[in-house]
């Protein structure tokens, strides 16, 4: 495939180390932004590194981050899927002080992250578990790594209101974090909503991008992720 570049706000994320994918769901959507991220950052940077602060089980990210790689012909920073997450999510809820800490020192005393051009940040995955504070975890985290954020929220089945409102809802908890938000993603999103949810959020004077629902949602595979960017960004 020949794919497009994200278009992110390069003033703010190019002239960071770093940034973090913050999203409440920790879906596909999430997913896509992030694979997006990776693609546009290696045509600025020779080695990036993924890492997420609590990963599942479960998680995919990590291993399409490391698939990604790969295909795009990168150095890999993220040698395994092990040495890119921080804590399991079934640690990290014992204790949270203590798990925050641990998760900051393996970030700060990994080499492949201290050696890496740019880091990218990828928020906890979707659970059917729902611990009440981790819209707030999520951005103690992103502030605890000094990482900007971009916010990902699904626009599947909502309104251009509800997908505003939750958008509003992750810059409030972001922000009150004093973590800066440089943008947020809608993905997926229908294309009947894009200009509602535009005017809902001007005064919130953060750029906002909308992506279409993966080809095959049931069972995305990366080429399926990448090529879901490659027809949606530059709408």
């Amino acid at each position: 495939y020949e794919f497009m570049i994200l278009p992110l706000p390069r003033h703010s994320v190019g002239h960071n180390d770093r940034v973090f994918v913050y999203s409440p769901e920790g879906d596909q959507g999430r997913n896509t932004v992030a694979i997006g991220l990776l693609h546009t950052l290696s045509h600025q940077y020779s080695t990036i590194a993924a890492f997420q602060p609590i990963g599942t089980a479960d998680s995919m990210i990590i291993d399409l981050v490391l698939q990604a790689y790969r295909s795009l012909q990168q150095p890999v920073s993220c040698e395994t899927a092990v040495d890119s997450v921080g804590l399991q999510s079934s640690q990290f809820y014992l204790d949270d002080s203590l798990s925050r800490r641990e998760i900051i020192a393996k970030f700060y005393e990994t080499s492949r992250i201290k050696n890496a051009d740019y880091v990218i940040g990828i928020g906890s995955d979707y659970s059917t578990i729902i611990h009440p504070t981790s819209m707030r975890t999520n951005a103690l985290l992103a502030c605890d790594l000094q990482m900007p954020v971009l916010i990902t929220v699904n626009g599947e089945y909502r309104t251009a209101h509800e997908i505003a409102e939750t958008i509003k809802a992750c810059i409030r908890t972001v922000q009150e974090e004093g973590v800066p938000v440089l943008g947020a993603f809608v993905s997926p999103c229908p294309e009947t909503v894009h200009d509602n949810v535009q005017l809902e959020l001007l005064d919130f004077a953060i750029p906002v991008w909308f992506i279409p629902q993966l080809q095959n949602p049931e069972n995305p595979t990366l080429d399926d992720y990448l090529q879901n960017i490659a027809t949606s960004i530059a709408q």
